[in-house]
């Protein structure tokens, strides 16, 4: 039986960056972006929230802004922050306006945490969660993947995570993952198949960790491997 009630982060070498965004904050600086109308289908993101943190309850303010939809999880997927890459800011991003129009109305300032995809894990974790065994059927880490404070991530035997490249997992709460000889937790990079079907969107990070088409670049497979590709069970795990 393996219990984490502490902090684990995987090491990685590399810092995302997307490949397009519309604007982005970087640095540790406090910073603001509000009252903004944006627009910009043709890019990968409208924000890029890069402010370097090592707390869970800094933010970049960005309320008060049109995303160009009045679509939650749309907006959601317009922002790079701490639920894609969790060394960055939590972005606060409502209320929002609802059109594209500085006298539009605004959206609630309730934030409801979006519903766990089993599909296509990743973001914060603010609820218990328990993953299975899933025969063929590999759980897929598509963005960094945070137990927040308080929550328990339960892995049983025999399940399997693929992570995306550049993916890792950081537990504020605990996790809790037991295998065992026959039954092993398996963590390894997701297969190449995966991450050209998810549609070239949050794989396409600007940092010198690539795909090759045999999987033989070494500085993926020495970083990548080395974090994920472990058979966790009572016998042996260790954290890095």
């Amino acid at each position: 039986m393996i219990i984490f009630p502490f902090s684990l982060h995987f090491h990685r070498r590399h810092q995302a960056q997307p490949a397009s965004y519309t604007i982005g904050v970087k640095g540790v600086q406090k910073f603001n972006v509000t009252d903004n109308i944006f627009s910009n289908p043709g890019m990968d993101y409208e924000l890029l929230a890069g402010i370097r943190t090592a707390r869970v309850s800094n933010y970049l303010n960005a309320e008060q802004n049109y995303w160009g939809t009045a679509n939650l999880d749309r907006i959601r997927e317009r922002l790079f922050d701490f639920d894609d890459w969790n060394s960055y800011a939590i972005t606060h991003f409502l209320p929002y306006y609802l059109e594209a129009a500085f006298d539009a109305p605004l959206s609630s300032s309730y934030e409801q945490p979006p519903k766990i995809d089993l599909d296509n894990l990743g973001g914060r974790l603010e609820e218990n969660l328990r993953l299975v065994e899933r025969p063929g059927r590999p759980y897929l880490i598509r963005s960094d993947l945070t137990v927040m404070p308080g929550v328990t991530l339960t892995i049983e035997p025999g399940a399997e995570l693929e992570f995306f490249p550049n993916v890792g997992m950081l537990v504020l709460g605990t996790l809790h993952a037991q295998g065992n000889i026959h039954r092993n937790i398996v963590m390894r990079p997701a297969r190449i198949e995966d991450v050209i079907k998810a549609g070239g969107r949050r794989q396409q990070l600007h940092s010198d960790t690539k795909y090759s088409n045999k999987r033989q670049d070494n500085r993926y497979d020495l970083i990548n491997k080395k974090m994920m590709e472990r058979e966790v069970n009572c016998a042996n795990f260790r954290s890095f």
